[in-house]
């Protein structure tokens, strides 16, 4: 039998979307707010990972989402990590997740990015 996607997984997936519907019209203390929102949902996935409770490709790919919305490189480098292990379970999952969460861990440890794919339109990219 098929292992079935995490629904609490899935929530706290479209929770963290649902965050960053309308981004550019965001007020800064509106994305300020979701600061301790992201940091919730880091942890309680971070709990379900050490549970064994991520099964699918999909999976992974939420929990990656989440984890890029980070706030240290290694929230970033745990989102490559888990959308690396997406695509291996499911390929293709979403490739563009792979490529993101490795240009924000690298721009957040100084280098630059290898795809480009960051909202800042000034960001050097190799």
């Amino acid at each position: 039998m098929f292992a079935q996607s995490n629904p609490e997984l899935k929530a706290l997936y479209d929770a963290d979307q649902k965050d960053r519907d309308k981004w550019q019209s965001l007020t800064a203390a509106e994305r300020q707010g979701m600061v301790p929102r992201d940091a919730a949902r880091r942890k309680r996935v971070a709990e379900m990972l050490r549970a064994g409770a991520l099964k699918t490709g999909e999976d992974y790919k939420w929990a990656a989402w989440i984890f890029q919305h980070g706030a240290e490189p290694a929230d970033y480098l745990l989102a490559h990590v888990l959308a690396m292990t997406a695509n291996a379970i499911q390929p293709p999952v979403d490739a563009w997740i792979v490529a993101a969460t490795l240009d924000r861990y690298l721009r957040s440890t100084g280098k630059q990015e290898v795809f480009g794919l960051t909202l800042d339109p000034n960001a050097r990219f190799d």
